[in-house]
């Protein structure tokens, strides 16, 4: 009955909304997978930057517990521990040393395995924005079925 009364052409329009909307849920999807991966990637790099401030304020907290230590061992003593003084300072140097070589190895090593993070990002990036442009409806857009 309402078929007669409409207007001839919304029968026409209703009918092809389904397909239009298939494609904007197939994009929809992509979308969302995009965004997930860009989330994972950014949680990645998060936990790198983050390992390396831990590891700067600890290093940090080191050096400036050994430098409390000296000027105390050196004021109480009058001077006279300066050696005593100068070999702790050469330990510390070396053991910082060691310690910032191996925070070093451990980020070249975490970022080698980021270093496709950018290509990853452009091309999450481009395919939100084809994607946004498929859901607008200003590309036509062909979902790949098997």
């Amino acid at each position: 009955m309402r078929a007669a009364t409409s207007p001839p052409g919304w029968i026409a329009r209703a009918s092809g909304i389904g397909p239009v909307a298939a494609t904007r849920l197939d994009t929809l999807h992509g979308l969302k997978e995009a965004a997930e991966g860009m989330a994972g990637l950014t949680e990645a790099l998060h936990m790198v930057v983050n390992a390396v401030r831990a590891g700067v304020r600890a290093l940090i907290s080191f050096l400036v517990g050994k430098l409390i230590s000296w000027a105390i061992e050196l004021g109480a003593t009058a001077g006279v521990a300066t050696p005593l003084v100068i070999e702790e300072a050469m330990v510390a140097i070396g053991q910082t040393t060691v310690k910032v070589t191996k925070m070093l190895k451990d980020l070249f090593a975490s970022l080698k395995q980021l270093h496709e993070a950018p290509q990853k990002y452009k091309k999450l990036i481009l395919a939100l924005r084809v994607g946004t442009g498929v859901a607008a409806g200003r590309y036509a857009y062909q979902p790949y079925h098997d």
